[in-house]
């Protein structure tokens, strides 16, 4: 069954403050001091001033990230709900991303092959946001070190092409930015709704993302097939810019 995590984030909001209810930080960073062949997630225990704290440690190659399992309501309830919870922990992914002046982390769970759930994480500000849910994560952007584009895909029953999903995000606060399109047939909000295939995404130096995109004119399941079945399918390019 399809974990509805999304649904969980919208009852608690999308964006979580790490505050925690003790003194010492929800999230630890460690630098790794020993070599390990491959990277690790596991469920640990620690005392906490004479209490027990559930942690989630993921052992990177060059640093050991402890997340307190209580202190992300999202995880904590998926878990909760999950028959195996040590496995569920174990398929837990977390990726960094680095900026010049921080890094952030995409943590990944909830995965069923290469569909995930995604969570944005800012150690330092102690934020975390959900920025999708059981979909594809294609590729992700940094644009001017201030803006992060994320690529996702869902597959659809009906056609072979997936349907993409275009987000942007403020590295500092972790909130969604709006972007404008230079078309007048496709919106913003079409790209943001797992509405259009994607054939190709290319970035340039001024932050103008072009996308390629079947050349109809609207992408129904009927119209799509068709242009699917042509031997040589046209296509329009569109231009995208973050606002």
């Amino acid at each position: 069954m399809r974990e509805k995590t999304l649904i969980f984030a919208l009852v608690m909001s999308l964006m979580i403050i790490l505050t925690g209810c003790r003194d010492n930080p929800p999230i630890v960073v460690e630098e790794q001091t020993e070599i390990i062949d491959h990277e690790e997630t596991s469920l640990i225990e620690e005392t906490v001033k004479d209490k027990t704290v559930e942690f989630i440690e993921f052992k990177l190659k060059e640093e050991i990230v402890k997340i307190s399992l209580i202190d992300i309501p999202i995880i904590d309830h998926y878990l909760a709900q999950h028959q195996n919870k040590t496995r569920a922990i174990e398929q837990m992914t977390l990726a960094p991303i680095e900026l010049t002046d921080k890094t952030l982390y995409i943590l990944t769970f909830a995965k069923k092959g290469a569909i995930g759930s995604y969570l944005l994480i800012d150690t330092e500000k102690q934020l975390s946001t959900l920025i999708a849910d059981q979909v594809k994560l294609e590729r992700y952007y940094i644009l001017n070190e201030t803006t992060l584009l994320f690529n996702f895909s869902e597959s659809s029953r009906d056609i072979n092409l997936n349907r993409h999903q275009l987000l942007a995000y403020n590295i500092e606060d972790l909130e969604t930015v709006p972007f404008s399109v230079a078309s007048d047939k496709i919106t913003a909000r079409s790209l943001q709704t797992f509405t259009w295939p994607f054939l190709d995404v290319v970035m340039h130096d001024d932050n103008i993302i072009h996308l390629t995109l079947p050349d109809v004119i609207e992408p129904t399941v009927e119209a799509l097939t068709t242009w699917e079945s042509l031997e040589d399918p046209p296509t329009q390019m569109i231009d995208v810019t973050i606002d």
